[in-house]
């Protein structure tokens, strides 16, 4: 996918927030963390979409 190490760590820690949010404490992501995090999930998902539309 051609994702960078930092991005990687970006998305692994977006989604340890959600699940700390979700099972253990609620308030720990900001409004700004969320943002971010649609961000580089719509980001990503582009990246997939043109990676299966090239087929490559």
């Amino acid at each position: 996918m051609n994702l960078s190490q930092g991005k990687v760590k970006e998305l692994q820690d977006y989604r340890k927030k959600r699940s700390l949010s979700i099972y253990e404490r609620t308030g720990i992501v900001t409004n700004t963390e969320a943002e971010s995090a649609l961000s580089s999930a719509r980001q990503l998902q582009r990246a997939v979409e043109e990676k299966l539309r090239i087929g490559t």
